[in-house]
């Protein structure tokens, strides 16, 4: 009897931390989805914001959504897997497409935001130093956004096609306890570690020294030689703005660097075989996608949120749509009282 109500407590206390577990989870899914979807809207509505950084900030909020709502999108393949009893050619085909998306959204993420540093370091740095300087510029970043997302598709097709999963069952099954798509054959994890290593190396490695090296060099700039803050032609105002934006570069190097340099040194272990057997489980891969996703929630308020100017662009799109729903609820209520 004792045994019995003790389980039953061990059960409720389950589920209670269950419930809270997924209640978190929901309300930071959807303050992701709610702040990077209106950092599309503002941008795209406010023609004064169509700058190099806010169109780097829009590319790197459509990554975000892509990481945040690809979940849904998994569930939903796997539910008509479930249903229709998919052969192991197709389990195998949907575990190829979520790596893929994965690691493009993940490279190309990484590649954004180390644009973003340089862009800052320019605004920064080069604009009180003098000197031959390579920038993204208004005319030039479409062409910057699309070798981007080359390399990006191409880390994609490269995971595709190198990758094949240990499929156990003739189609899904709803008792199924495992997940497939974390264990790849013997011969595919070769290639898959191989290729790791090399794009780990050549662009997702690289630019973290990049990012450290701009945000080191406007942290010296500021503190040590006093060059960006104290320039004679600044104004006041100007000064003021230059503050906050050290401040949240800083806050932005340091997020970029605690994020994805544990990432990429999990990577490089991971292909190298020199990491313990708990991070080939399905419990660290979960882990590190929630890093991914916690930073693609970070992004916006890192990014964009600090900006004065796109805090005016938000509340005034507020009261635009507010004043067009008011519009729109008094000529309802005029035609409903002229037809009474």
């Amino acid at each position: 009897m004792n045994s019995s109500a003790k389980f039953d407590t061990d059960y409720d206390k389950h589920k209670v931390y269950r419930l809270a577990v997924t209640i978190f989870i929901s309300v930071l899914f959807f303050i992701g989805v709610f702040s990077n979807f209106l950092i599309l809207v503002v941008v795209k509505r406010t023609p004064s914001m169509h700058s190099v950084t806010n169109i780097l900030l829009c590319n790197l909020a459509v990554l975000d959504l892509s990481v945040l709502l690809w979940p849904l999108v998994g569930v939903v393949l796997e539910s008509l897997a479930t249903k229709r009893n998919l052969s192991k050619h197709t389990e195998n085909v949907i575990c190829k497409l979520g790596w893929s998306v994965l690691s493009l959204t993940y490279l190309c993420s990484i590649l954004t935001l180390t644009l973003i540093a340089i862009e800052r370091y320019h605004a920064l740095v080069k604009a009180i130093t003098p000197g031959f300087s390579i920038r993204v510029k208004r005319e030039n970043v479409k062409y910057f956004l699309f070798v981007l997302w080359l390399l990006g598709l191409n880390n994609a097709i490269g995971v595709a096609v190198l990758s094949e999963f240990k499929i156990n069952h003739n189609g899904y099954s709803s008792k199924k306890t495992e997940n497939h798509c974390i264990n790849l054959t013997d011969g595919s994890l070769e290639r898959i570690k191989i290729w790791t290593l090399a794009y780990s190396a050549v662009f997702t490695s690289t630019p973290i020294p990049v990012v450290f090296y701009c945000y080191f060099k406007i942290i010296y700039s500021v503190f040590i030689k006093k060059t960006v803050l104290g320039a004679t032609s600044a104004g006041r105002e100007e000064i003021w703005m230059r503050k906050r934006l050290v401040c949240t570069s800083i806050v932005a190097g340091l997020a970029f660097i605690l994020f994805y340099s544990p990432l990429e040194i999990i990577g490089i272990l991971f292909s190298l075989d020199v990491l313990p057997a708990i991070f080939y489980s399905e419990i660290a891969v979960s882990v590190m996608y929630f890093i991914i996703c916690l930073k693609a929630i970070l992004n916006p308020f890192l990014y964009a949120f600090h900006s004065t100017n796109y805090r005016i662009a938000v509340k005034t799109l507020f009261h635009s749509c507010c004043f067009k729903m008011r519009n729109a609820f008094l000529k309802f209520k005029v035609h409903d009282i002229s037809q009474t």
